[in-house]
């Protein structure tokens, strides 16, 4: 699980911690995996950094250029190994970056007015590899973010809207990897939330050493 990196102030200057809300490591451990946290490093490294990871989650939180890079890095590295791979809100962004699309800029009106969350419903495409995941054509969500995808990378497929047509969820056409818009770690009781984070950790967990699933 990809952090992110929180400034503060000391007494030596300014300092810098890598974050990630411990509720993503709740919401892994819960369904039987074992989080391993990935600090922001140098794109050289990041073949390294994963070579003995089933899995990669991409977290929300904040932006910066390095971690940008390192996280397009990881995306192109998941699709050409097939490892698993759920970006989680700024992580559906960076997957659909990755991969060729672009990005909307400040949707307004989209989260609640203070840019806090919001609960919300979105629809899902019932032939999608998603909607076979879930189990259901809609999902109750929590939404916590003011960018998103735009255009769609081409070997990416839209499955799942808000009414006001926000993407919400992608997956990739032939390789084991989802974006959601949305904060499942936040409703981790959500059946919607718990069968993604399942599907991650079980199709983790049948990757073969060769890459297939």
């Amino acid at each position: 699980m990809t952090t992110f990196l929180k400034p503060y102030d000391t007494e030596l200057g300014l300092r810098h911690e890598e974050v990630l809300d411990r509720s993503y490591v709740d919401m892994i451990v819960q369904v039987g995996g074992i989080p391993v946290l990935l600090p922001t490093l140098p794109v050289e490294d990041a073949a390294r950094a994963i070579a003995n990871l089933d899995g990669i989650l991409l977290s929300g939180g904040e932006d910066d250029e390095a971690r940008e890079a390192f996280e397009s890095r990881l995306v192109t590295i998941a699709s050409e190994q097939r490892i698993p791979l759920l970006g989680v809100c700024r992580g559906i962004q960076i997957l659909n970056l990755a991969l060729g699309g672009t990005l909307r800029r400040d949707i307004p009106d989209h989260c609640a007015d203070n840019g806090s969350m919001r609960i919300r419903e979105i629809s899902i495409t019932a032939t999608s590899k998603f909607s076979n995941i879930v189990g259901s054509r809609r999902a109750t969500v929590a939404c916590w973010h003011h960018h998103a995808v735009g255009d769609i990378a081409d070997d990416l497929q839209v499955s799942g809207l808000a009414n006001d047509g926000v993407v919400e969820v992608v997956e990739h056409r032939s390789r084991p990897i989802i974006g959601v818009q949305w904060h499942p770690e936040l409703l981790p009781e959500s059946p919607e939330a718990k069968r993604v984070i399942n599907w991650l950790i079980s199709t983790a967990m049948r990757r073969t050493p060769t890459g297939t699933v």
